[in-house]
């Protein structure tokens, strides 16, 4: 995940004295593991030339809306074979297609 100021914005810097210092850091603890969603603290931290400290903080919320995409395989008949025994494994009647999502997919039946 990119989380560089170029995508999330800076702050704007007022100030008398030049500057001689300016950081930041992420507190990305709260991120969880589903595709990184959830949300996360930036701090900001200016010292100018005076030895003048000022700090600021920005939450940063990571949203998943990526749905995965899921095709199911056509409607299709089996036969009893001449033990009255029929296959019905997705070898013989297909498997669902899927694609898309920001974390793992787990396919069930």
């Amino acid at each position: 995940m990119d989380t560089s100021l170029v995508d999330l914005g800076a702050p704007m810097i007022l100030d008398n004295c030049p500057m001689s210092s300016f950081v930041y850091s992420d507190d990305v603890t709260n991120l969880n593991a589903c595709g990184g969603a959830g949300s996360f603290t930036r701090t900001f931290v200016l010292e100018d030339a005076c030895g003048v400290t000022v700090s600021c903080t920005q939450t940063i919320t990571v949203e998943n809306n990526v749905i995965p995409d899921i095709t199911c395989p056509a409607d299709t008949t089996v036969q009893l074979d001449e033990n009255c025994e029929m296959d019905t494994t997705t070898l013989t009647t297909g498997i669902a297609q899927f694609s898309g999502g920001c974390h793992q997919n787990i396919l069930s039946y």
